[in-house]
């Protein structure tokens, strides 16, 4: 994006946070919570929760999931989970995958 990144990045931060002081209420995820509250949302919060609970995947056996499907140990891996918004999703997957594309010369979907 040419210009000022900075600038840029500081404006859409107070914008987002102002049209959120502005609102009665808010709904964040919880890992958008303590975003918010960083940068000065003073109206009600409450979480609605993404139905996705990270701390059970961390007791996952990742060396063995990868052996089992012959993925390398290095290779970036992206997990996609679409839900209700598959159209969305997908919509985000277009703009992203060329950025994942060009970082990376091992990418497994």
């Amino acid at each position: 994006m040419p210009g000022n990144e900075e600038a840029l990045k500081r404006f859409m931060i107070e914008l987002s946070t102002g049209y959120a002081n502005l609102a009665d209420h808010v709904l964040p995820s919880e890992s958008i919570l303590l975003m918010m509250k960083e940068r000065g949302v003073t109206t009600a919060i409450d979480v609605v929760p993404t139905g996705i609970y990270t701390e059970e995947f961390n007791r996952g056996a990742g060396k063995a999931f990868r052996k089992k499907l012959n993925i390398p140990a290095d290779a970036f891996v992206v997990v996609m989970w679409a839900g209700l918004l598959l159209k969305r999703t997908w919509n985000l997957w277009h703009m992203l995958l060329p950025n994942f594309l060009r970082k990376s010369l091992m990418l497994i979907f």
